[in-house]
């Protein structure tokens, strides 16, 4: 064992380490992620995804559950965790989207502490859980969304990471919880975590494997009780089933990995950069040295060989899932926890194999540079975006201080300009639309015309160039575009006066040119 592990005073206990004291490093691992996300700042630009939970939660505070506010096909979590952002914000009167962006930050931090906590107690050593955590601050993907949040892949990872840590410990029914708490914030979450737990569980719990695995699915059962519930009781059970389910089975028509492989190689350089060495080698010593571990007699029957095999099959399920549905980066993030667990297996190997010195200092060099590399990343892409999608919304609402504003695709618009959009439709790809063109009377050119007769003073479209261009025809000769801002594209009413369009403009301009 290494130095801390040997500091430490912990015993066996039903298959979990129970740690006697306080572990000093807790708060250490704690500290160090919060300022390197810290650095990174809150002004990074305010997307369609996370505009789209963060309108969620605003419209789940007015009393609009998940799916009624806003069609989307996440977990139904995924619009209620930005909330208490929202809430603490106002409480203590600062900005609401800044409010949620802090909190998703606490809840990045959170998850580096689970990964140290979580390999600590599979090894039994303070080293390895720093080497996890290290390799989970370092992935420069989850970096980036720590704070341009609300996005719902961020509290997916932190359940995983609280699912695998009861699964160490045995704690059954707490597994199953926090396997239904992350298929319920993002659906994507559920055959990796099934597939550890039906593997990792006979083989921790042994001749109990019946009533261990009931107790996993008792558990996975009382967030989807509670959930639907809440649905019943908000009379939007019939939303919930097309949300969280028709939507996906019937219109999304995800694309194989292997259809444009060289496109995601690039995408997955461009979201983590230098961390996506650690993330593929970690995911690749998770398997080797699984591996090793069944194959010695001595090892096969360690709680820690059970954990890294439920690992591996994690990892292979999720594999198998890139092949029926891999769009860019982001969808990388179930690996996240299992790479952190399989950098801590390889300090692990190292401390079962050499003196305790080789050890610490094979860990302090995966420590120290995966913590520079964070620290690096995070001041170095700091970014101040928001402030000019800020300046847009001002500029505009400045001239037409009243308006009514019609999303297409830009719900973050509608957070920035605290508005409601005339319908819960607004986004319309990835087979949203064909969902539209069979649900709205007159399909796609009846739900234009509708909007269209209550005459919107400015409408909003996302700003992606085809789309651009296909919405412009449908919008029409009666808007003008006014103004551009990094995400979206802005329509004013050409009945609102040539003074006004005119003076959105010119104010736009000032804006853009500070003065």
């Amino acid at each position: 064992m290494g130095l801390f592990a040997a500091r430490a005073h912990k015993v066996w206990d039903g298959g979990s380490h129970v740690w006697r004291r306080t572990d000093p490093l807790l708060l250490a691992v704690g500290a160090v992620a919060f300022f390197t996300y810290w650095q990174h700042g809150f002004g990074g630009k305010f997307s369609r995804d996370p505009g789209v939970y963060a309108y969620g939660a605003r419209q789940v505070l007015e009393g609009q559950p998940p799916y009624v506010g806003i069609v989307n096909r996440a977990g139904p979590l995924a619009h209620l965790l930005p909330v208490p952002g929202v809430v603490a914000a106002r409480v203590t009167g600062k900005d609401e989207l800044l409010g949620m962006r802090f909190w998703y930050m606490l809840l990045a931090t959170a998850c580096v502490v689970l990964a140290y906590v979580v390999v600590r107690g599979i090894f039994a050593s303070r080293t390895v859980g720093l080497a996890a955590a290290a390799t989970m601050l370092s992935f420069e993907g989850f970096i980036h969304l720590a704070t341009t949040g609300p996005r719902e892949k961020t509290p997916m990872v932190l359940f995983m990471l609280c699912a695998t840590w009861a699964l160490t410990r045995q704690r059954w029914i707490l597994t199953g919880v926090f396997i239904g708490l992350a298929t319920l914030t993002l659906q994507i979450a559920f055959p990796p975590l099934c597939a550890a737990a039906i593997v990792g569980v006979p083989m921790l719990a042994r001749d109990r494997t019946v009533r261990a695995l009931g107790l996993v699915v008792a558990g996975g059962g009382i967030p989807v009780v509670a959930t639907v519930a809440y649905f019943a009781a908000s009379g939007a059970l019939g939303d919930l089933i097309d949300g969280f389910l028709l939507l996906n089975a019937r219109y999304t028509h995800g694309r194989s990995i292997l259809s444009r492989p060289e496109k995601i190689w690039t995408s997955m350089q461009l979201g983590f950069g230098d961390s996506l060495w650690l993330l593929l080698g970690g995911l690749a010593a998770l398997v080797v040295l699984a591996a090793l571990r069944l194959g010695e007699r001595t090892s096969r029957r360690e709680p820690a060989t059970a954990v890294l095999v439920a690992s591996v099959a994690a990892t292979l399920v999720g594999l198998a899932w890139t092949l029926l549905d891999f769009d860019s980066w982001v969808d990388a993030f179930p690996f996240l926890p299992f790479a952190a667990i399989g950098i801590g297996a390889v300090i692990a190997e190292v401390e079962r194999r050499l003196p305790s010195g080789v050890s610490l200092a094979v860990a302090g060099a995966v420590v120290l540079p995966a913590t520079l590399l964070a620290m690096h990343f995070s001041a170095a892409a700091a970014a101040h975006t928001l402030n000019k999608q800020r300046a847009t919304v001002r500029a505009v609402l400045q001239n037409v201080p009243d308006a009514t504003i019609w999303s297409i695709e830009a719900p973050e618009v509608l957070v920035l300009a605290r508005r409601t959009n005339p319908t819960r439709h607004q986004l319309f790809s990835e087979g949203l639309q064909h969902n539209l063109g069979d649900t709205w009377p007159g399909g796609i050119k009846g739900f234009v015309a509708w909007n269209l007769k209550r005459r919107p003073d400015l409408i909003v479209v996302g700003r992606d160039e085809l789309r651009d261009r296909e919405w412009k025809d449908r919008i029409g000769p009666a808007y003008v575009v006014v103004a551009r801002a990094p995400g979206s594209v802005w329509f004013a009413r050409r009945s609102l006066g040539a003074d006004v369009i005119a003076s959105i403009r010119e104010t736009r301009h000032a804006h853009r040119t500070g003065r």
